[in-house]
């Protein structure tokens, strides 16, 4: 599963999953997921699905890893049938209001791709499509607020980006919270502590188990 790049811009591929995903839940529940994706984009209300561990793994991929499902038609799932091995749910929405709400996600996911910058928290979604490896880190702040931000690998190096932060980033400097190091980030006054914070989606580790740049990417 590959970034979709034509005339050197980025397009949105919706089927995309990202290397931590597949890492963890496997070929062939990707296969599963494009089965699922193909279904909604085409407003169907059920798909085949193998077992019960499927259904549950897709209700987790929907919330990390697609804003295609962003103010979504469902309105709820029959997560699985195991005497029929299929999952099945209905919509809020009519057909034509369903495909409205999906040519606006797609829209809004390209002209995020043409600058491939961040801005709020759900187009941190969009990192996979880039091509930028990236999981979750989360943590509590001195003040007791739950954030969470993203670690991302680019050139084989560990970095924080932090895409609800970049909303108050300066007009001088955009990408303040993309690319961060250690120090950048744990100095940064927004008061987390690199002890107390945990990292990735599926499997959590701490941030002794991952090696994270102490360098910003634009300090190289």
């Amino acid at each position: 599963m590959r970034p979709i790049i034509e005339n050197n811009n980025y397009i949105y591929n919706p089927y995309l999953l990202g290397k931590e995903a597949i890492k963890y839940y496997g070929i062939e529940f990707a296969e599963f997921y494009i089965k699922f994706v193909d279904a909604y984009l085409n407003y169907e209300t059920g798909v085949d699905c193998p077992n019960q561990g499927f259904a549950d793994k897709l209700s987790v991929i929907i919330n990390y890893e697609s804003p295609l499902f962003i103010n979504s038609a469902f309105n709820s799932f029959d997560w699985y049938n195991e005497k029929n091995q299929t999952i099945t749910w209905n919509y809020t929405k009519t057909e034509k209001q369903h495909n409205e709400i999906i040519s606006i996600i797609k829209n809004a996911s390209n002209g995020f791709l043409e600058g491939v910058k961040a801005t709020d928290s759900e187009r941190e979604k969009l990192l996979t499509q880039a091509g930028i490896e990236n999981t979750t880190v989360s943590g509590n702040n001195s003040s007791g607020e739950t954030h969470i931000w993203n670690l991302i690998t680019i050139d084989n190096k560990n970095y924080f980006a932090d895409t609800t932060y970049q909303i108050s980033g300066t007009e001088d400097n955009p990408y303040y919270y993309f690319g961060m190091g250690m120090d950048a980030r744990f100095n940064d006054g927004s008061g987390f502590d690199k002890n107390n914070v945990s990292i990735g989606k599926y499997a959590i580790k701490t941030i002794n188990d991952i090696s994270v740049s102490e360098k910003s990417i634009d300090d190289f």
